[in-house]
């Protein structure tokens, strides 16, 4: 690490007097404790926010008194069920009451979602939890290798940073650290030949290792190295985050880039939740900063999870059995790695990211980018389900594009949906894909599968 870096990281630290560097040594040596002693951790630290929130948070004052509980009905982790669940409509409605009405205004640091569910979600943390949640990042990156303080580039947009940033002192400021820690930001809005010529260019200056961003944006990415951008490949690890994670893009990404690819599950409600370790398989969660719930959805895929959070840290603005939108599959695997954290599967994608069969089955979206990978006419497309009976299709055709292709999609691909339904295609310019607020690239979206989601739980 450089020196300069070293001792921005040290002063903040001391500055703000969050104890970041003494939590990152704890979250090192509490990863090997045995399950039952991190559950005993998160229960103490879980009954402490529910009587914080019982005493000094409206909303929760209100929802506890509906549901007829009080703090001390808390006596186990599995007691947290008998909470309401705090849905984002919630937030939106009733975000001033469920501020602390005891919080410290200099302890206050304002955030945003990126409103890739909708709008988006304003939001308040306390430095107390920013210093965990950094914690269990700087923990993520000793896992794979990353030194602290390491040049990055990243490629994405919204609360990862960029153009979408508002400008204040805190922007400024942060943005002034970045060129001080070689860090270097590449908007994902439109990875063209000028954007690509542009990271070049920061390639041929700067000895960058980590590159970091949307799944979407690094397979973009990828193509353009597999097109005799050689230098894109100097990186030699990219932390995949912010959107699901498909195994085609992993795939193409290590090839493309010839990288280790590690995926990191997060929001911009609670920051970092669950991360790969070195061995890139299983996802670890954070259970010394969280608790991710892990009851099943109820229908017939036992093993998928809607994803309900519990920060555990953050008391200016504490959110209890929040409800994230995700999908995840569980898995009573252990990693190989020897660590005792809960694991992860795979995140699953958000409820959107499911589309419905002719008869009522929910499938996950991800077996149609699986389908359309055996094609070559075309690199990108959307797949849109506005009602049970349709299913449309955008594609950007290539020069060995056929409309043969198109034919032995809809077969296939009414093997999942149903002879029934009707699909649609329509060839379109690559700007008219859909992208979210914060960048992201659009695959999969389903109008219905929502509801669907809800009748089945």
């Amino acid at each position: 690490m450089r020196l300069l870096t070293k001792a921005i990281y040290r002063f903040s630290d001391l500055y703000h007097g969050t104890g970041m560097k003494e939590k990152t040594n704890f979250l090192l040596k509490s990863q090997w404790w045995s399950l039952d002693k991190l559950r005993e951790f998160q229960l103490q630290k879980l009954k402490k926010l529910v009587k914080h929130a019982y005493t000094h948070v409206p909303y929760y004052q209100k929802a506890f008194r509906n549901a007829g509980i009080v703090p001390s009905d808390i006596k186990e982790l599995q007691d947290l069920e008998k909470i309401p669940i705090l849905t984002k409509d919630d937030v939106r409605k009733y975000a001033r009451s469920i501020i602390s009405r005891n919080a410290q205004q200099r302890d206050r640091i304002k955030g945003h979602t990126g409103g890739s569910t909708g709008l988006p979600i304003q939001l308040y943390r306390d430095r107390n939890t920013e210093a965990w949640a950094t914690a269990c990042m700087r923990r993520f990156y000793s896992w794979i290798g990353m030194e602290l303080g390491e040049s990055v580039m990243t490629v994405a947009g919204g609360s990862l940073g960029g153009i979408l940033r508002k400008r204040n002192l805190r922007t400024m400021i942060t943005e002034l650290r970045d060129r001080i820690e070689g860090r270097f930001f590449i908007q994902a809005f439109s990875l063209d030949d000028k954007q690509i010529s542009k990271i070049e260019s920061i390639l041929e200056k700067n000895p960058i290792r980590i590159l970091r961003g949307y799944p979407s944006a690094l397979w973009i990415l990828s193509r353009f190295a597999m097109k005799n951008h050689k230098i894109l490949k100097q990186f030699e690890i990219a932390i995949t985050t912010a959107e699901r994670l498909y195994d085609f893009q992993r795939s193409d990404i290590e090839e493309g880039l010839a990288v280790d690819v590690f995926d990191q599950y997060g929001s911009g409600e609670i920051y970092s939740i669950a991360n790969q370790c070195e061995e890139k398989e299983l996802y670890h969660i954070n259970d010394e900063h969280l608790i991710v719930e892990t009851k099943s959805l109820g229908f017939d895929r036992p093993e998928l999870t809607p994803a309900i959070v519990t920060n555990l840290d953050n008391y200016t603005m504490p959110f209890i059995r929040y409800d994230l939108g995700d999908i995840v599959r569980n898995t009573s695997r252990s990693c190989k790695c020897g660590r005792k954290l809960t694991t992860l599967e795979s995140v699953v994608g958000r409820t959107y990211d499911f589309v419905v069969s002719t008869d009522g089955k929910l499938l996950p979206g991800v077996f149609i980018p699986h389908i359309f990978r055996k094609v070559q006419g075309f690199d990108r497309f959307y797949a849109h389900q506005p009602s049970i009976e349709l299913l449309q299709i955008k594609i950007v055709p290539n020069e060995q594009f056929k409309e043969k292709e198109l034919d032995d999609l809809e077969t296939a691909m009414k093997e999942f949906l149903g002879e029934s339904v009707t699909i649609e295609f329509e060839e379109v310019e690559e700007s008219e894909l859909p992208q979210t607020r914060s960048g992201k690239l659009v695959f999969v979206r389903s109008e219905i599968a929502p509801e669907y989601m809800k009748d089945s739980t």
